[in-house]
């Protein structure tokens, strides 16, 4: 294994043992490159019909240009913080699928100046509820005929009646299913976001 993984992984980390890990673990360089991962990773990306996962996160690939929307714009901050600031960065998250309600940990760790290491795993995991069932979309669809789901926690739009969760939606979006963040989501990202850049700021102007 040691042959192809980056000395600066090696000399920081048993990597060994993060291959073994059963959360998902993900090394990048400075420059946000995935140059190492371990069996997790792919195992997980399998077992959920993830297909598209290789090439979006596979060796060689920019661990940023795989995330979409504004989820995209938060981690790009918060790897930027960590590497100027040399502090970890930690959170839960919702990663549920249409049968099983998934809360995960995320942990973001700085490899001296040299890159990042990502963990995700496991802290929550039972059967979702049947959530809402639904015989129209008519009800989902803003005046341009666009569904609008989050990119977070999955759930849908309703017009004028807030966020729901439909099972069904989730494994499959209808036709002309756009994604953003719902507003509790939201509000958890951006402040987020606004945080991690205030911290990497002070921390370059620091000299």
């Amino acid at each position: 294994m040691s042959a192809n993984v980056p000395a600066f992984l090696l000399h920081a980390f048993d990597v060994d043992e993060l291959d073994r890990d059963e959360g998902i673990v993900v090394a990048l360089d400075r420059d946000g490159t995935i140059v190492w991962h371990n069996s997790t990773w792919k195992r997980f990306a399998l077992e959920n019909g993830g297909l598209d996962v290789p090439s979006r996160f596979g060796l060689g690939a920019r661990y940023l240009d795989g995330i979409s929307g504004p989820l995209r714009a938060f981690y790009a901050s918060v790897f930027e913080s960590v590497i100027a600031t040399q502090e970890p960065f930690e959170q839960d998250y919702e990663c549920s699928s249409p049968d099983e309600f998934r809360l995960h940990h995320l942990r973001i760790l700085p490899i001296d100046d040299h890159g990042l290491l990502i963990e995700h795993s496991t802290r929550a995991l039972h059967p979702h509820g049947e959530g809402e069932a639904v015989s129209s979309d008519e009800a989902y669809r803003d005046d341009q005929g666009m569904l609008l789901q989050c990119s977070n926690c999955r759930r849908v739009h309703r017009v004028g009646d807030g966020w729901h969760w439909i099972r069904d939606w989730v494994k499959v979006p209808p036709p002309s299913t756009s994604h953003g963040l719902c507003a509790a989501c939201a509000g958890h990202y951006f402040a987020t976001t606004r945080r991690a850049r205030r911290v990497a700021r002070t921390k370059k102007a620091t000299p």
